[in-house]
């Protein structure tokens, strides 16, 4: 689990787990480390995680869950689509918005409808600019946790950021290409058999025809 270094708050978990041993992981590696975190949490478990591990199997009632929120919104069941989360921990993070509707206004219809998937704070901060702006009219959903992995997992496609959205679809074996600053790719990009990552110094250096060339190219 993760205490971030701080002393007392792993004593305290640790109490609680209750466990002879208790690990804790750094959230960010060393700056001699060079690796991916996840290689580096592994040598500190003692176990091998997979470069390319395989797809987390979904619960089926997640997938239902996710299949009732779609339909509610207006996506019979059935219907392609592909999934989109804009958001990150941090704006520096994030390709520009307007990129993303870009995407949207542009991807063939082989990919479906566009599903958004924003989380409170987004939909407040961006809901009505995406309802306007699309000229695709794409779904917009806030979904839980649980029925966010079932959606992501029937989607057709998957792009984000560098965000827990993006590694939820990359373990659930959704083709995802997520979009990272350069350097930051080498420690935490997303780890599944149909993941990719697009980088560039700025993220507002990618293009929406890259972007959108790599992720038909993954859907396919």
């Amino acid at each position: 689990c993760f205490a971030a270094g701080v002393r007392s708050a792993e004593e305290r978990l640790a109490l609680l787990t209750g466990a002879g041993r208790a690990d804790f992981l750094p959230v960010r590696p060393p700056s001699e480390f060079g690796g991916h975190l996840l290689d580096l949490w592994g040598r500190q478990l003692g176990v091998e995680i997979p470069r390319e591990p395989a797809p987390w199997p979904v619960p089926p009632a997640w997938r239902e869950e996710a299949a009732g929120l779609l339909a509610r919104a207006g996506l019979p069941s059935g219907k392609g689509y592909w999934a989109i989360h804009p958001g990150a921990g941090a704006e520096r993070k994030c390709w520009p918005l307007e990129r993303f509707l870009e995407v949207i206004a542009s991807a063939p219809r082989s990919l479906g409808r566009a599903v958004v998937v924003l989380g409170p704070v987004e939909e407040e901060q961006w809901g009505e600019r995406i309802r306007e702006a699309a000229e695709r009219g794409p779904t917009l959903l806030s979904p839980p946790l649980a029925a966010l992995a079932g959606l992501l997992a029937g989607a057709k496609a998957y792009l984000g950021n560098d965000s827990g959205a993006s590694h939820l679809a990359a373990a659930v074996g959704t083709p995802t290409l997520a979009l990272f600053q350069s350097g930051e790719e080498a420690h935490f990009a997303p780890r599944g058999r149909r993941a990719e990552v697009a980088c560039a110094a700025s993220l507002a250096e990618l293009s929406v025809g890259l972007v959108l060339e790599r992720l038909v190219g993954l859907a396919g």
